[in-house]
């Protein structure tokens, strides 16, 4: 059956990104909660007579531009969104709060604190009843009043005699490694979110037959932007992440955009 020229569109169910050079992927976003098309451009006139009506217009600075929300947040797009790449391996930024409890004037850490040598962990807090922080102690190479030692292969704090109480629960911040799966991204000062081919992948409907139909939406040349925001709430809705592409003019084609309607695929 022909495709008609007119259709219905809810929405788009996919995003691929692919490198403008070798064609390989960048990110794709597959849980789309929502997507906005934007297409602009700008009519200018020239105005004169009676009443000062317009007369003819001149169009230029053709404009689109794509918005969109996933429901669930990737690593990759997000690099995209930044410039950088997602990274595998153990880090040892990981800033870890540790809720111990003295026993014997000592206190084990649940992992073992990074740093220079005699100041891993810098500060050790009393925690109050209420929860907050109370009186706290510094870190030194030898036990006195008010200053603690630290031991990393046995994960020992030592304080001075009969200075915390038994069972005094202590709050301690320090760095330890995460494991050789963890995936850490970096936001750099000087490097910004990338140009991509950008597909968005939907299905329209055929007001007439019901029939369904592919529909993809294709910026041969998008800059992404690096502007986005994590709405984070307690009570609220999860957050989404959302990303937005702006049509280019490309070297190889006057193209901005395509939006191709296909029935089937051979």
């Amino acid at each position: 059956m022909a495709v008609s020229n007119r259709f219905a569109i809810q929405r788009v169910f996919d995003i691929y990104l692919f490198d403008l050079t070798d064609g390989s992927s960048k990110g794709r976003m597959n849980k789309l909660k929502e997507t906005n098309f934007t297409n602009e451009q700008t009519t200018v006139y020239a105005d004169g007579g009676a009443g000062n009506p317009h007369i003819v217009g001149f169009d230029h600075s053709k404009m689109a531009r794509i918005e969109a929300s996933d429901a669930i947040y990737n690593l990759p797009t997000m690099g995209v969104q930044l410039g950088t790449t997602p990274v595998t391996g153990a880090n040892t930024d990981f800033v870890y709060e540790d809720k111990i409890y003295v026993a014997t004037n000592a206190a084990l850490t649940t992992y073992t604190a990074l740093g220079t040598v005699g100041s891993e962990i810098k500060f050790v807090y009393e925690l109050n009843t209420d929860g907050s922080l109370g009186t706290s102690y510094t870190q030194g190479a030898v036990v006195s009043s008010g200053v603690f030692t630290y031991t990393p292969g046995s994960k020992t704090i030592t304080f001075d005699a009969a200075e915390i109480a038994d069972d005094t629960q202590i709050i301690v911040y320090y760095n330890c490694t995460t494991d050789a799966t963890t995936k850490t991204l970096t936001n750099y000062t000087n490097v910004f979110s990338e140009h991509v081919k950008m597909v968005a992948n939907g299905l329209v409907k055929d007001i007439c037959t019901k029939e369904d139909y592919l529909c993809e939406i294709i910026f041969y040349n998008a800059k992404v932007s690096g502007n986005f925001d994590m709405a984070l709430a307690a009570d609220g809705e999860v957050a989404t992440q959302n990303i937005s592409f702006e049509a280019l003019s490309s070297c190889s084609s006057d193209k901005l955009w395509d939006i191709i309607i296909a029935d089937t695929l051979t």
